[in-house]
């Protein structure tokens, strides 16, 4: 089993409550594959993250994100980026560099995972 020392790469946090932006965070390879750690305070209290990867031209991000407000109040929800060389290696995000990326992300993560509109209405 190999591993390696973890190393910091530049995230991206999105969110609608103020705080989007750069984050710092710790990767580490375990394997043929790389461990994100970040803190999970960045998303609300009691809030189930869901992960997943999207294929965007030649790079793959990883996505956090809140699914529950993604899908009932989407207004609410909150993303966390990380952009893989390969499933062993994490690279920085440059918004100036890779925006137009991240937005193909967010509208493919509206296909995969919809928005569930409640239609219970009373009498």
């Amino acid at each position: 089993m190999s591993s390696s020392s973890p190393y910091t790469v530049l995230g991206w946090f999105l969110t609608h409550g103020g705080n989007t932006g750069p984050r710092l965070i710790f990767v580490c390879r375990r394997r043929a594959r790389t461990r994100v750690m970040f803190d999970r305070s960045l998303f609300p209290p009691n809030t189930n993250v869901t992960r997943t990867h999207v294929h965007i031209n030649d790079s793959v991000y990883r996505v956090f994100f809140d699914r529950d407000h993604h899908q009932h109040q989407h207004a609410c929800a909150s993303y966390f980026f990380v952009r893989m060389l390969n499933p062993a290696r994490a690279v920085d995000i440059w918004p100036e560099n890779d925006i137009n990326d991240l937005l193909d992300v967010l509208a493919i993560l509206d296909e995969r995972f919809p928005l569930i509109v409640n239609t219970n209405t009373s009498d």
